[in-house]
């Protein structure tokens, strides 16, 4: 609650965010109870990380003045309350004050937060598989002379490396390979990958 005993802006959206689950009555009322509960306790999470960084007035200015912010914001909310990893939450909640506070990161915020969209726990554990695979080889003292191409990558199912590459975070194996005696990669993760593996890490994402 505000001073003035009005609804706070977080408390207002969390509302929101638990009226958009719909009501079934009966014994069902009890899960779907919970459901809201637990839908609107990450809203509130999400939103309250986002107020620690700058003003609540600012903020709401900057959206109704926005455009693009605001479909990212409304974005990562919506991706936010659907996902059960807590980093992944805190990482979307980050890109949304990083595109706030700075219009210059905006492009940055846009594509963290539309790559997240469709990427949940069994992309996350794979792209953090494909991370230390990278990390292994990478920092080997001794490296022969290889194609580039990722084990990890290639035990993957279909769909997980089509959403992968679909994102930009994986990439496939190209027609013609290549051997080289230096670390490269045929396939498996991209930088961007990488890049997204150390926000989530740090935000406390562990497999």
């Amino acid at each position: 609650m505000t001073e003035n005993g009005a609804p706070g802006w977080i408390e207002t959206i969390a509302k929101a965010v638990v009226t958009s689950v719909p009501f079934v009555g009966g014994p069902l009322e009890v899960i779907i109870s919970d459901i809201r509960a637990r839908r609107a306790a990450k809203a509130a999470e999400f939103l309250e990380r986002i107020s620690r960084s700058q003003n609540e007035r600012d903020f709401l200015e900057r959206l109704k003045t926005d455009a693009r912010l605001e479909c990212i914001f409304v974005e990562a909310v919506e991706t936010a309350i659907k996902t059960s990893l807590d980093s992944k939450r805190r990482v979307l909640a980050n890109a949304v004050s990083d595109a706030s506070l700075n219009p210059d990161r905006i492009d940055a915020s846009e594509l963290i937060v539309d790559t997240l969209s469709e990427l949940d726990v069994r992309h996350v554990r794979a792209l953090s598989l494909l991370s230390d695979e990278w990390d292994t080889l990478t920092l080997s003292p001794t490296h022969l002379p290889g194609a580039g191409t990722s084990a990890i990558w290639q035990e993957l199912p279909a769909p997980t490396r089509a959403a992968l590459v679909r994102t930009g975070t994986g990439k496939a194996t190209p027609s013609t390979i290549v051997i080289s005696s230096d670390p490269r990669r045929s396939d498996g993760i991209t930088d961007f990958g990488l890049e997204l593996v150390v926000l989530l890490r740090a935000e406390g994402w562990r497999p």
